[in-house]
């Protein structure tokens, strides 16, 4: 599972330059999962949970395309684009204390925080077509 990952996120965000940095992504915290793998798992499982929970638990009057976006983008920037950011502003402290690194770790943690968001808003919106058609409150969001 590291390897999907860390094949999906290298795709978009990788320099060679940098390669200490994206070696420790890929290695992670010496645990069970890498960084790109935690990072990943924490989208699909926030997307999956967001979109049961607006389909699912919150009823009406939240009824309009507006109430669906704000609701997405919400989650995806603060939840998700928060989280991801955090997290590995904290795994990827050494680099970020070093002078030499900090620019270039703050920008890719910055782009792993967007990505993510991005990510995350492509999956919720897949989700949504799938569960509108079985949700009794939000059948008719997002289209």
């Amino acid at each position: 599972m590291n390897d999907l990952f860390a094949t999906v996120y290298e795709l978009w965000i990788y320099n060679q330059d940098y390669q200490d940095i994206f070696q420790t992504m890929y290695d992670g915290n010496d645990g069970l999962f890498s960084h790109y793998s935690l990072i990943g798992l924490l989208t699909l499982f926030v997307s999956l949970s967001a979109a049961i929970i607006f389909y699912f638990l919150i009823r009406y009057p939240y009824t309009k395309i507006w109430h669906w976006l704000l609701y997405a983008f919400g989650i995806g920037v603060f939840l998700v684009g928060g989280i991801t950011y955090g997290y590995l502003q904290e795994s990827l402290i050494e680099f970020t204390q070093d002078s030499e690194m900090s620019d270039i770790t703050n920008r890719i943690i910055l782009n792993y925080s967007v990505y993510n968001t991005v990510a995350f808003l492509l999956f919720f919106t897949g989700l949504s077509l799938v569960l509108k058609r079985v949700s009794k409150h939000q059948y008719h969001l997002p289209f």
